[in-house]
């Protein structure tokens, strides 16, 4: 089959029974009506008449006479939906007052009804009613608008007519508009209703039409004026739809203001009509601070920019029209070769799909790179946890909640059921919060590749791979170690480059990330260092995101204040693709914890410990240095000793050390924390260095002075 488009793919459902017959097109996620609307949409019809016409050529029927014989003949044998005509007629907005309510809202089989929520203008006049069902079986939305609508030429005869306005599309909330002095901006209008009895005084909270992709269809002008905020559904569709209403909010001559950021703590698919958090005492306090906090939109960006993966959208009110096919082959190409002209190349480009943080993205490949025993494995487990509960476990941000394929192909199933139960205690983690999110095995005897008869060869491995990721809808895998996944010479630079290849192509056409965390080569390993992993580089080449984990040395020990028979516990994780060390209090941090798994027997009564990992924070070397504090410091450095010489900076100096003025207003800081401060006094210039005379020395000298005009206030 194919969708409503045209395009391949299995996503075009006719459903036919004795009473119904409907079809759905998955790529838009929306039930549509009979046959003549299926006909319509594909024939990019706009009137009712032009439909049935098209639809009797179609089934070989005949018209004759004038248009309205021919309607009046297929009315009789009964070929239109009663409605659908009805929808061609003329909308009235707003509503008479003398007008009676819609009919009573019908729910199907399994459904509820919800809510009617009545649209008005800023005058609180009727615009239109939109009906809510839940099925209370799968848990799925149903919208059913009701307008007022009167025949062609027939204003008197005026009826409710479920089909929604054409865009663009009223906001709903718009009689809240008056006195109001800021906009909430929202999607849904549940949500809405539930938002206005959170948001601080002088708010008015409104939502638009249809779900995320009717984002870009409403009429913003009310809000003209007005310093408009979004508050997104919790996860990158709504981000991504909030967006999309605020920029056009502010082509329509809205103040611009900012997306609101649901913290990690909030549940997946947050939004304001859902049960607040527990650990919340004061929600409207909460949502004052949240909205404070939003982060800016740039309006200097397109709002179609912003676009989607239509089958992510929610059932909508309006299906309303398909937005115009883009090219992805851009003019011609001559030999095949795909080329095409970057001039016509004016589409929107879809963002980066991150998934966890900067770790992992679909279609590329990803790498950890670092020592047997270093806490490689203890780290993806966790990660992989973060992602399939969607929680921030390791404090990296869960962009999508996302299944994970764990393939452990170096030890054994219980082995690696050990190291996801340890983190599973260590963080508090349901059996049920991961049920069909998280997979794990432990392949034995199969590769991704291998060499026969002196040429590398697709393995076993790959091709089971494949119907793995399909079935359980997979959106990372993770092959630890990448030794071990496949046969070829480590050090053979094409072949290595044969298996990068294939995870590379795994990524692209699964669209999903993959990740091969690999060993480094003997010796020490310097954090950053992209070159460190064992074996050939074309590994490391083709990976787009590689880190390496590496311990704590023992300069970065003393500095953080960490005990010397401690200090293995600690690990950091850096960006590889940087061949220089960054700062080590730049690094993600984490320590490793073991955990008692509770699993002893009468033989072996203790049970194992298993090591896992818990973020770690090093300590600021900052914290309480306040103003007054900082000050007292700098005006000793300036005032010098009491002999008349002055401090430097200078890791040779003894007495004369300005590290240890630090330590004395400051005796939670240890020297290497000192010395920190004073290197950054250095060199932001806050403190300089300035010839002057040693009288002791009777020579002239270099000492650190204080640069008043950048001392803190």
């Amino acid at each position: 089959m194919a969708d409503i488009s045209g395009a391949a793919g299995d996503s075009l459902l006719i459903y036919e029974d004795p009473e119904h017959r409907t079809h759905k097109d998955f790529n838009g996620e929306r039930w549509k009506g009979d046959d003549l609307d299926l006909i319509q949409s594909l024939c990019h019809l706009q009137d009712f008449r032009s439909t049935v016409e098209r639809a009797a050529d179609l089934i070989g029927f005949h018209l004759r006479g004038s248009a309205e014989d021919r309607y009046s003949k297929l009315s009789e044998k009964g070929r239109f939906n009663r409605n659908a005509e009805r929808r061609a007629w003329s909308i009235v907005m707003p509503v008479p007052n003398d007008a009676p309510s819609p009919p009573r809202a019908r729910a199907h089989a399994n459904e509820c009804h919800e809510a009617r929520h009545v649209y008005r203008d800023y005058d609180g006049k009727v615009l239109l009613y939109i009906d809510r069902f839940r099925n209370t079986k799968t848990g799925k939305k149903r919208f059913l608008p009701w307008t007022w609508r009167h025949p062609p030429d027939d204003f008197d005869r005026c009826e409710w007519v479920h089909y929604a306005p054409q865009a663009p599309l009223p906001l709903y909330g718009q009689d809240r508009l008056r006195g109001a002095q800021r906009v909430l901006l929202l999607e849904g209008e549940r949500k809405a209703d539930a938002a206005q009895e959170l948001v601080p005084a002088g708010f008015a909270v409104l939502s638009f039409m249809g779900g995320a992709g009717k984002a870009d269809r409403a009429d913003y002008s009310p809000l003209r004026g007005l310093p408009v905020d979004g508050w997104p559904d919790n996860d990158a569709e709504g981000r991504r739809a909030m967006a999309t209403a605020l920029r056009c909010a502010g082509d329509a001559g809205a103040k611009l203001g900012g997306i609101v950021l649901i913290p990690d703590t909030f549940p997946p698919k947050f939004d304001l009509a859902d049960k607040w958090p527990e650990d919340d005492e004061d929600p409207e306090a909460r949502v004052r601070e949240m909205i404070e906090a939003a982060v800016p939109v740039d309006p200097s960006t397109s709002a179609e920019g912003d676009g989607f993966d239509a089958s992510a959208r929610e059932s909508s009110t309006d299906p309303g029209p398909d937005p115009p096919d883009c090219d992805d082959n851009l003019g011609n190409d001559l030999a095949g070769l795909g080329e095409w002209d970057a001039g016509e190349d004016n589409a929107p480009i879809p963002p980066r799909e991150w998934l966890l943080g900067n770790q992992f993205c679909r279609t590329f490949v990803s790498s950890l790179l670092g020592a047997g025993a270093v806490g490689k494995t203890a780290l993806r487990v966790l990660q992989s946890l973060a992602l399939t509960t969607g929680t921030a476990l390791t404090g990296e941000h869960v962009f999508q909640r996302s299944r994970v394929l764990y393939l452990l192909l170096e030890d054994d199933r219980d082995e690696l059921r050990r190291r996801v139960r340890a983190a599973m205690l260590c963080h508090s983690i349901a059996h049920v919060a991961i049920k069909g999110w998280l997979f794990l095995a432990v392949p034995r005897g199969m590769k991704l590749a291998e060499m026969r008869d002196g040429s590398p060869q697709v393995g076993e491995l790959e091709k089971r791979l494949r119907k793995v990721i399909v079935a359980r809808g997979i959106d990372l895998v993770i092959f630890d170690p990448f030794i071990k996944s496949h046969g070829m010479p480590e050090n053979d630079n094409p072949a290595i480059d044969y298996v990068s290849d294939l995870l590379a192509r795994l990524a692209a056409e699964f669209n999903i990330a993959v990740d091969a965390p690999h060993h480094v080569r003997k010796g020490l390993t310097d954090p950053g260092d992209a070159d460190s992993g064992r074996g050939a580089g074309s590994f490391k080449d083709s990976g787009r995101l590689v880190y390496t984990v590496t311990g704590m040395t023992a300069q970065d020990a003393e500095r953080f204040g960490v005990r010397e028979d401690e200090r293995n516990s600690y690990i950091r994780v850096d960006n590889a693709k940087v061949n220089l060390v960054p700062p080590a209090a730049k690094a993600r941090w984490f320590k490793l914890v073991g955990v008692p798994l509770g699993n002893g027997t009468e033989q072996y009564p203790a049970g194992d410990e298993i090591q896992t990992v818990e973020p770690w924070d090093p300590p600021d070397v900052w914290r309480g240095i306040s103003n007054s504090i900082a000050n007292a410091i700098l005006d000793e450095i300036d005032r010098g000793l009491p002999d008349g010489s002055r401090y430097s900076d200078s890791s040779a100096a003894k007495e004369r050390a300005a590290w240890q003025v630090i330590v004395k207003h400051a005796p939670d800081k240890n020297e290497q924390q000192a010395r920190q401060i004073i290197r950054t006094w250095v060199k932001n210039g806050l403190l300089f260095l300035e010839e002057y005379t040693d009288q002791a020395r009777r020579e002239s000298v270099k000492g650190l002075k204080v640069n008043n005009a950048k001392r803190p206030s």
